[in-house]
């Protein structure tokens, strides 16, 4: 990159996040020589758990669920399902409201911005004996290891993950032949980004071409030159930090300095995603969970999907995906425990690939035809690939908060060009570590 994003020689450590040697302690739940089954599973009478999720039809993976829960229903068993659709924006809300009033649903589906939250209320059941229990069935081993961060706390498995959204770098490949830019390729980097996306704008008014889109999800670029959010402890701001503010101010450049990607105004009419599928966009850094909706669009040009761009020393990007957890006050633990390992075997892992076109994060699904026999000339290796430079944020239990003080903080900087980035991320670090004082006592 231009400037000194991404060119600083000075180091900066990077602080790998406090789940990281939780989710290993989740990946080692059945316990020393591997043994498994260490009880014999009780006979569950019959019950109806209440399941409140948001994967409802037309959306493919709303065609999926309901897919999975028939299958639950051909078993016979004597647990029955009632299942509940909430508006996904407002789940935090309700479950709390729902915990404070003693009615919770036994299974829930949970965003994972929200599942520390609610863990610091108690909202979620520690089901890490149940899991080496039925380890044979389970098989936490063949999930990968990142997705487990983001439903264990202090070592003790809460929940298991339903799929995984990473960053992923989409590329519109008529333009980019139109343009004389090369296919991009594990070795790009984000000032070979910038340098493409410069190639690739052109036109004015409604006809403009954009070279790029700068990304929403801001946090791997910080990660990608070096900096941080956060420290090791969570409970100090590091966006102070130049590796940190020289990467927001990139960002900004992108729209004010460079002109290669479009401003708030220009998203209003048509959004990132709608000006992609139209061609209006040569390079869409995002998350992989759109794959499905771009493949159900079918675009009238040739795209594919890249890694992230590799920063000053490292790939970085987000991880994600939504997660499935008992919640405390649920008189049917044991109903709802047979019901989330049966969306969590293989089979119905294979219905969130195909139709549900989101990826699995069972390693056996994810790398298998189930999810990487895309329409060609597609490939979708490479979102696997993304795994490995994938992160999970601080979802700490501030989490919600935190994000709502730095995205006000940053936004002018981003919207405008003013205040530089330095100056805003500084404003933004004295109010997070307000926020955060507590978790320093």
């Amino acid at each position: 990159m231009t400037g000194r994003f991404m060119t600083r020689r000075t180091a900066t450590a990077t602080a790998a996040t406090s789940l990281t040697g939780a989710a290993l302690a989740a990946c080692a739940l059945p316990g020393a020589g591997g043994r498994a089954n260490v009880a014999a599973q009780p006979t569950v009478g019959p019950a109806t758990v209440t399941f409140t999720h948001w994967w409802a039809p037309p959306a493919a993976f709303g065609v999926a669920m309901d897919q999975a829960l028939q299958s639950w229903a051909a078993k016979g068993s004597p647990v029955k399902v009632d299942s509940q659709v909430i508006n996904a924006n407002d789940s935090f809300t309700k479950y709390t409201n729902m915990l404070a009033g003693g009615t919770p649903p036994d299974l829930a589906m949970i965003q994972p911005f929200y599942f520390a939250p609610l863990h610091a209320r108690g909202g979620w059941v520690d089901v890490s004996a149940l899991a080496r229990r039925d380890e044979r069935e389970v098989k936490l081993g063949d999930f990968y290891p990142e997705p487990l961060v983001r439903v264990t706390r202090d070592g003790k498995l809460h929940g298991l993950p339903t799929d995984i959204n990473v960053t992923v770098l989409l590329y519109n490949k008529n333009l980019l032949d139109s343009g004389g830019a090369k296919v991009p390729d594990d070795s790009l980097t984000w000032d070979g980004l910038l340098d493409a996306a410069r190639a690739l704008t052109r036109g004015e008014g409604a006809d403009r071409q954009w070279g790029m889109v700068a990304p929403t999800d801001w946090e791997p670029v910080v990660w990608a030159n070096g900096g941080e959010v956060l420290n090791k402890e969570e409970n100090l701001c590091l966006l102070d930090q130049p590796a940190a503010y020289e990467a927001v101010q990139w960002l900004a450049d992108l729209r004010h300095r460079h002109r290669v990607a479009p401003l708030q105004a220009d998203l209003q009419a048509q959004d990132a995603q709608t000006q992609f599928l139209a061609g209006k966009i040569a390079l869409l850094p995002w998350q992989s969970g759109v794959l499905g909706t771009f493949k159900g669009h079918n675009p009238s040009f040739a795209w594919g999907v890249a890694l992230p761009p590799k920063g000053r020393r490292v790939r970085s990007g987000y991880l994600r995906g939504g997660n499935l957890g008992i919640m405390n006050g649920s008189r049917q633990v044991e109903a709802a425990w047979q019901v989330m390992k049966h969306l969590n075997t293989p089979e119905v892992h294979a219905l969130w690939a195909n139709p549900g076109t989101l990826m699995p994060p069972r390693k056996s699904v994810a790398e298998s035809g189930a999810f990487l026999q895309p329409p060609p000339p597609l490939d979708l290796r490479k979102t696997v690939d993304a795994i490995a430079a994938a992160r999970t944020p601080h979802f700490i239990p501030e989490y919600v908060e935190m994000t709502d003080i730095v995205n006000k903080t940053l936004a002018p900087a981003w919207n405008t060009g003013a205040p530089a980035a330095r100056e805003a991320c500084q404003e933004a670090k004295r109010q997070v570590d307000q926020l955060l004082a507590p978790r320093r006592k």
